[in-house]
């Protein structure tokens, strides 16, 4: 496709730019978010400044070099950057006082919006691809011979509707949290369902390890929704049968 492209006279990685971009959208969509919740914006600031580190140490340190005892790193197969930047975004909660469950419910729409448009990367730089198939969109990437699905541009279709679903969802939502485990639920099933045409290894009983974290996240989900949302709820002295 497009590994390679000129930028300012040097030839970087099209991934590299394209995920930085990503990455520029969603962590400006969560700083946004943070000044209409009234956070001080330094801790804003800094907060997005961690972001793009931990991002670029991650990327550098374990994925290209390998620091690892797996054959593949777990960063990318369990929705790796979604993790680390929930386990930032807590550690700003708890030493900040944001108030959690709204921040979350922004942040799971940015994670997203930055992972969509990652996708498009993922497809110049030919990675991520898909299994062999003959139909009439499949494509064959550079150093390959076969036609397989362009899996990537599935993920950026079904990423995009997941992201802009959550917008409306947050403005609708019965209680604060509920939009990030709606989120979570509908990225599980999305994810289990996307391996099947991914060109991934199995890991255990013919499922990937995607798959597996997957099902995990999407029991979670559910839990959180059913009964730690349902008990929130009710709190509140809100009828329980919306949810």
């Amino acid at each position: 496709m497009l590994p390679y492209m000129s930028l300012f006279g040097y030839e970087v990685l099209s991934y590299e730019v394209v995920v930085l971009i990503g990455a520029a959208i969603g962590i400006s969509y969560f700083s946004l978010a943070l000044l209409k919740l009234n956070i001080e914006k330094w801790q804003i600031v800094v907060f997005a400044l961690l972001a793009f580190a931990v991002r670029y140490f991650v990327q550098n340190l374990i994925v290209d070099r390998e620091l690892t005892f797996w054959n593949t790193p777990p960063i990318e197969y369990f929705q790796g950057w979604g993790f680390l930047m929930i386990a930032l975004t807590i550690v700003f909660i708890k030493a900040f006082h944001w108030p959690a469950r709204k921040v979350l419910d922004h942040g799971g729409i940015a994670l997203m919006m930055a992972s969509s448009i990652g996708r498009i990367g993922c497809y110049l730089n030919g990675c991520s691809g898909g299994k062999a198939c003959d139909l009439p969109w499949a494509v064959v990437f550079p150093h390959h011979t076969e036609r397989v699905h362009p899996t990537q541009l599935y993920m950026f279709a079904l990423e995009s509707m997941l992201w802009i679903f959550l917008i409306f969802f947050n403005k609708r939502k019965h209680y604060d949290g509920q939009t990030f485990w709606v989120g979570a639920l509908l990225y599980s099933v999305y994810k289990i369902g996307i391996e099947f045409v991914r060109a991934n290894p199995v890991f255990i009983l013919g499922l990937t390890h995607t798959q597996v974290f997957s099902i995990f996240t999407l029991i979670l989900s559910l839990w959180m929704l059913r009964f730690r949302g349902a008990k929130f709820y009710n709190a509140q002295g809100k009828s329980l049968k919306s949810l």
